[in-house]
């Protein structure tokens, strides 16, 4: 009987690792270099050897020395313990599981087949239940066995759909394609693009977050293109040579590079690399086409500057000096105003300065297509902040700033100096973490503290990791608060009247989850 009841319970934790696993795999999307840079931090590295663990650890090592079968039931003890944070995660909703995909659910069989083989092993004598808690406490190395053990059948697939979508799309000869890169900024610039050259032509885009070469194939080959004038398509990456697979597959008119900076440097290794991974779409330009830089970026200035065998224009916020630039800019707490190349305002139902660029690029790329002067405007006027980029809502007497979407060095300070605005408004932000910046992880946070510091009247940090590092930048730390729990932080913020609060980086979404804002 006893038996039975330690396999119950085995399953159900090994169920519930098996979710969080595949969970991070998907996340990182099933990249060795991203998974790797997970486990160095420490979040990784208590997910994946947690007390738990090494307490099971200890109890094998003591069995096979001592060969004192009692211990099974401390391991026991274990499981029951997990089994009941399992069921407390499941009635509050609060689990971590993958989203069912066919790669999950083919991953899910063969790693169920490899555990069938230690079930069956246990089945002989109390002594080899071992294998179970051996199972348990390698099961991470078997997920991401069967995870490796596809890539290269992965990386076939992948070369596959490139190969057809490559082929397909040239057949739509008079389909303009314009490319959208860079390390922030892209996503935002293609929405931004599809609401203004929609005025004049039919258009269509890469859906949602789709910035991969095989999520670009898959959308190409399901698309028929014949009713479409445009197609914008966001290119991203994590190493070199991936933006050129996707340039090559859709050969691109226009490329646009909105930005270069430190996001995902710990991936690409430096700055350089970074910078010659995102040229990549320029260099996949046709010859005939244009490459589009923003002026103000001077990683992009620098890559612009460079191009020499095509068209080349610029855009910027600041500098009047080249092709595309915006003058006379007054900042509103819900809107902005400018003026396109000192000629008529043009007013805007969204928030964030830095967007004023985002505009500009568009203006550029609208400009190349050749389209009327009042359409780009009537787009322009007609754009609004994208989903969890700078979007503003009220809550009681306070306003709540949703920047959850990707929190990258440049667009978390010019968002917490776009609080500056509300001038009678207490200034609040609840700030989660900025991933994979590799070597220069201490000195931004350092620097994104000294900002905060000097904009914020209270501060909510969610990363302990990194929380020493933030605070480096702060001469008044009593300001800070050092809370991981979203219940906690919003307890706090229940207490706030008058004040606007900005949100920024994905776990912080887990409290604006709880905010009733209708």
């Amino acid at each position: 009987m006893f038996y039975y009841i330690f396999l119950f319970c085995w399953c159900l934790v090994i169920l519930r690792r098996l979710f969080f696993n595949l969970s991070v795999w998907q996340v990182k999307e099933y990249r060795l270099s991203r998974m790797i840079d997970y486990l160095k931090t420490d979040e990784g590295k208590i997910k994946v050897l947690n007390y738990i663990s090494i307490l099971k650890i200890i109890c094998v090592i003591s069995i096979s020395i001592t060969q004192k079968y009692f211990i099974f039931y401390i391991i026991f003890l274990l499981l029951v313990f997990e089994v009941i944070v399992f069921i407390k995660e499941i009635i509050y909703m609060q689990f971590i599981r993958p989203k069912i995909t066919k790669k999950v659910l083919i991953i899910m069989f063969f790693v169920s087949i490899g555990l069938l083989s230690f079930i069956y092993k246990s089945f002989i004598s109390p002594k080899d239940i071992l294998y179970l808690v051996v199972a348990d406490i390698v099961f991470p190395l078997i997920v991401s066995f069967v995870v490796l053990f596809f890539w290269p059948i992965t990386v076939l697939i992948k070369k596959y759909y490139v190969y057809k979508a490559k082929l397909y799309l040239s057949q739509f000869e008079n389909l303009k394609v314009i490319g959208v890169t860079g390390s922030y900024g892209k996503s935002t610039t293609k929405e931004f693009l599809f609401t203004v050259l929609k005025e004049s032509f039919k258009v269509i885009k890469t859906k949602g977050n789709t910035n991969t070469e095989i999520g670009v194939a898959r959308q190409i080959l399901s698309t028929d293109f014949s009713n479409y004038d445009v197609f914008i398509v966001e290119m991203g990456a994590y190493k070199k040579g991936e933006i050129r697979l996707i340039g090559n597959m859709v050969r691109p008119d226009i490329g646009i590079i909105t930005s270069v900076n430190e996001q995902h440097l710990s991936l690409f290794g430096s700055i350089e690399k970074t910078m010659a991974a995102k040229y990549e779409l320029i260099e996949s330009v046709k010859r005939d086409g244009v490459s589009v830089f923003n002026y103000d970026n001077e990683r992009t200035r620098a890559l612009g500057n460079k191009t020499k065998d095509k068209k080349v224009i610029f855009y910027s916020k600041n500098n009047n000096n080249v092709d595309c630039y915006a003058t006379n800019i007054q900042v509103h707490e819900d809107c902005l105003e400018f003026n396109i190349n000192k000629r008529d305002s043009v007013k805007v139902n969204i928030i964030g300065e830095y967007n004023i660029t985002n505009i500009m690029g568009v203006y550029a790329i609208a400009k190349a297509l050749g389209m009327d002067e009042l359409k780009i405007k009537e787009g322009i006027k007609k754009i609004r902040n994208i989903n969890k980029t700078m979007c503003l809502t009220e809550w009681d007497t306070n306003y709540l700033i949703d920047d959850t979407y990707n929190a990258n060095p440049d667009g978390v300070i010019a968002a917490i100096n776009h609080l500056q605005t509300f001038k009678k408004r207490k200034k609040i932000i609840v700030f989660s973490h900025m991933i994979e910046l590799g070597k220069e992880v201490e000195h931004l946070h350092e620097k994104i503290g000294e900002v905060i510091d000097k904009v914020c009247d209270e501060v909510y940090f969610m990363d302990i990791e990194h929380a020493e590092y933030m605070l480096r930048g702060f001469i008044n730390k009593s300001k800070v608060i050092i809370e991981k729990d979203p219940k906690t932080i919003f307890r706090y913020l229940q207490k706030t009247s008058n004040a606007v609060i900005l949100f920024e980086g994905r776990d912080s979404q887990n409290i604006l989850n709880k905010i009733d804002v209708s």
